[in-house]
């Protein structure tokens, strides 16, 4: 596996590390945690990917989605999005190449 294609995957696993937290917290219905790993997630993205890579532009709509379910207390929904969300990450995940 290349330089570029191990950053990608450690990238890949802090996100979905964060990931489980927000479902976690959505899980748990505790909005106050939901808001906090939701910021975080969407910190991580800016700074691991950039604001302006190809990446984060696809990345970007969904997390907003999620953040504004929570910020509409609808946790039953962000947890659908976020789950949606990481079911799409570990496909990308998984497509990648290992050598």
């Amino acid at each position: 596996m290349n330089s570029h294609n191990q950053t990608m995957m450690q990238t890949l696993d802090v996100l979905l590390e964060t990931i489980g937290i927000l479902k976690a917290a959505l899980t748990d219905q505790d909005d106050d945690k939901a808001h906090e790993a939701v910021s975080v997630l969407l910190m991580q993205c800016m700074s691991l990917l950039g604001p302006d890579s190809p990446v984060m532009q696809h990345f970007f709509p969904v997390m907003d989605a999620i953040k504004r379910r929570i910020d509409a207390e609808d946790l039953e929904g962000g947890l659908e999005q976020t789950v949606i969300f990481e079911r799409q990450l570990n496909e990308i995940k998984a497509l990648a190449p290992k050598a």
